[in-house]
């Protein structure tokens, strides 16, 4: 008797060699049994609460026996990823069989989030109980498992992502700084949503933050892929493309939602957040040397060339991007009134526009002298703002040691462009020095910039010319 396949044809071989491997893992047979376990003493626990009216405790333990395996022991699973792939050295035989450095990726973040799905809907028994118990809005906490599934397939698309790099330091640190903002804006959000257990989509919900927030969840999670899809593409691929047309689409959706939403401006900041480590990934990379990163763009006519200059790899091109990046957030704050100059408003004001010209100087400083250090141009900036952080908490101690006054020590640190960023926090700067010095240091990076980037635009227009003659003979 022939047993029919347990997978289509059609998956992606990785997916379905990763949901075998998922499937058998320990680390989600420890989670669902211990799940399982739990959720039995929880509900036991809480038909002993029952009679007296009380399930706040039950609750509370609900939930966090829930977040734990979602939000933390499925999504660090994932960090060993794509990681393991590279030191079994085995990504040369998997593109063997055409598979793209996308598919790969995507296959590895489905297979966890089909995981986490898997222990979700092992809980929706345990949920009718609690309904059945009294004193429990069922709609609201199937949306907070809802939101806790969401929240674990953006924490594992970050690990995924993160499992791409070599260094566990590197992938440990920066997934678990990740981890606590996605943590923290997870818990912000479903205070705002599901408040007082009245569900999310209740009466006089702001609809521009809700729509915002729908689109930004996808967005981010294919923002996350590219990266790691861009570690282990080969180098005649051009995903550094896609992962700047993805952060500029998120900043576009969260500034258009902080502009349109009374009380989410914060989205603005957020997206602004998002952008700043792939505004710092552009000005690292290095330029093609192939013609062929620029066949798709100049069959587009003049858009394609206005595109090759913001979307092919290169840190001049990043510059470029950059530059369109803060524009962009500029508008978004000059929609929201937070460059106001009316009235008692001048003062806040002129601090924003401090902290708006020192986002843009503190990724031009180290641009201009990042190409210097050949490969190493990560650690000019890395260097740079290090040193910036630490010169404020030795000021700050030296001021507090009665050496200088406060405003001396403050207008001295605000020069520097990362501590300028914070401007609007400094209440001692009345004088529009700051916003001078910043705004003639930014001209001069910008002159600087041109400089040192012409030899790199000679080979830019070098390279598209030999693409369009490689297009025309074709």
């Amino acid at each position: 008797m022939n047993m029919p396949p347990d997978f289509s044809d059609r998956l992606s071989p990785m997916l379905v060699k990763e949901l075998r491997q998922g499937m058998r893992s320990r680390a989600l047979l420890i989670s669902l049994f211990l799940l399982q376990g739990l959720l039995i003493l929880n509900a036991i626990l809480g038909l002993g609460s029952a009679a007296g009216g009380d399930l706040s405790g039950t609750t509370a333990f609900f939930w966090t026996i829930l977040g734990l395996p979602l939000l933390v022991i499925l999504p660090l699973s994932a960090l060993g990823g794509i990681g393991n792939e590279i030191k079994a050295n085995t990504l040369d035989l998997i593109f063997l069989t055409r598979l793209t450095a996308r598919r790969i990726v995507l296959g590895k973040w489905i297979a966890v989030v089909a995981q986490s799905a898997l222990l979700a809907t092992t809980v929706l028994p345990f949920i009718a109980l609690r309904y059945y118990l009294g004193g429990v809005n069922i709609t609201a906490d199937i949306a907070s498992a809802g939101a806790l599934l969401v929240a674990s397939a953006l924490i594992s698309a970050l690990t995924v992502a993160m499992s791409s790099y070599p260094s566990k330091i590197v992938r440990i640190v920066i997934g678990v700084g990740f981890f606590f903002a996605l943590q923290m804006l997870t818990g912000i959000g479903a205070a705002m949503a599901i408040g007082g257990g009245r569900g999310m989509f209740r009466w006089g919900v702001e609809w521009p933050l809700v729509t915002a927030v729908i689109l930004l969840v996808p967005l981010f999670i294919l923002l996350m892929l590219e990266v790691g899809a861009i570690r282990i593409a080969p180098a005649a691929e051009n995903h550094a493309g896609a992962c700047r047309l993805l952060a500029l689409l998120f900043v576009l959706v969260a500034g258009t939602g902080g502009v349109l939403s009374a009380s989410a401006s914060w989205l603005i900041v957020l997206g602004q957040v998002v952008a700043t480590p792939f505004c710092i990934a552009a000005l690292c990379e290095v330029p093609p040397g192939v013609a062929g990163m620029f066949r798709p763009l100049v069959r587009r006519g003049w858009a394609g060339g206005f595109l090759a200059r913001v979307f092919t790899p290169g840190w001049h091109t990043g510059v470029i991007f950059v530059l369109l990046i803060w524009a962009i957030i500029a508008g978004f704050w000059i929609g929201a009134g937070w460059l106001d100059f009316t009235g008692s408003n001048a003062d806040s004001a002129s601090k924003r526009v401090l902290s708006l010209l020192g986002f843009g100087v503190s990724l031009l400083a180290p641009a201009v002298l990042a190409p210097a250090f050949s490969r190493r141009r990560l650690l000019v900036f890395v260097s740079f703002y290090g040193a910036c952080s630490v010169i404020f908490p030795l000021a700050a101690a030296f001021s507090a040691g009665g050496g200088l006054r406060d405003e001396w020590i403050l207008k001295l640190v605000v020069f520097l462009p990362p501590l300028a960023v914070f401007g609007p926090a400094f209440d001692k700067i009345e004088t529009p020095a700051p916003q001078i010095w910043m705004a003639i240091l930014a001209l001069g990076l910008l002159v600087g910039y041109l400089v040192r980037s012409i030899p790199q635009w000679r080979r830019f227009s070098e390279l598209r010319a030999q693409a369009k003659q490689q297009c025309h003979v074709a």
